[in-house]
C-alpha cells in the first residue's frame, strides 16, 4: 500500500532478506517496462478563481499496463503558482495530490544569494510531478488532472498537461 503522506513505508531489512532467500525474481519483471505517454494540448481554458471545484481535464488510456509510477506535466500560466493546487486521479479512484496550495517550487523562485527568494509573479509551471500512489493499479481508462486556485486573488489558465506512465505488462 502506499500513502500520500509517508510513501510506501519503513521497511523491515530482516524481513525482506528472508523473504528472498525462498523467493526468485519474476522473468517478466526483469524485462524492460513500457513508458507511454498521453497528452492532453489545446486546452487553453481559464483556471476558475477561488473555486473548491477547480478545473478538471481527462485523458483516456487504453494500453493494458499495471503502473509502477507516473509523471505528470503540465503547461499552467498564472501570476502566482503558489495559489494552485493539482491532483491526479486514476481510473480505479486513487487520487494522489501533486501539489498543495501554497507550495512554493524550486523553479518559481529568484535563486540569487544575496536578496531573498522572490516568487516568479508571471509564472508557467515546468516541472514533473512524480506520483508512486498508483503502484500496481491498472492503468486502463479515464484519468482527471484537476487544477484548483485556492486563493482569492487572480486567474491562470491550464493550456495543456501530460502524464508519463511507468509500467509493465500483466
Amino acid at each position: 500500500h502506499y500513502s500520500n503522506f509517508y510513501g510506501f513505508g519503513i521497511i523491515d531489512v530482516a524481513a525482506s532478506i528472508n523473504y528472498m532467500k525462498d523467493h526468485h525474481l519474476d522473468p517478466a519483471l526483469a524485462e524492460v517496462g513500457e513508458v507511454k505517454t498521453y497528452t492532453k494540448d489545446g486546452i487553453h481554458t481559464a483556471i476558475p478563481d477561488y473555486n473548491k471545484n477547480g478545473l478538471t481535464s481527462t485523458v483516456t488510456v487504453n494500453d493494458n499496463l499495471i503502473v509502477e509510477q507516473v509523471v505528470v506535466d503540465a503547461d499552467i500560466e498564472h501570476p502566482n503558482i503558489s495559489e494552485l493546487s493539482l491532483e491526479i486521479k486514476s481510473p480505479s479512484g486513487t487520487r494522489s495530490v501533486l501539489m498543495h496550495i501554497n507550495t512554493i517550487l524550486d523553479s518559481a523562485i529568484d535563486t540569487d544569494e544575496y536578496d531573498p527568494p522572490e516568487v516568479n509573479t508571471a509564472y508557467t509551471l515546468d516541472d514533473h510531478l512524480l506520483s508512486n500512489a498508483f503502484y500496481g493499479e491498472d492503468a486502463r481508462g479515464t484519468w482527471e488532472f484537476k487544477v484548483v486556485d485556492g486563493i482569492k486573488a487572480n486567474q491562470g489558465t491550464l493550456n495543456g498537461w501530460r502524464i508519463t506512465i511507468y509500467g509493465h505488462h500483466q
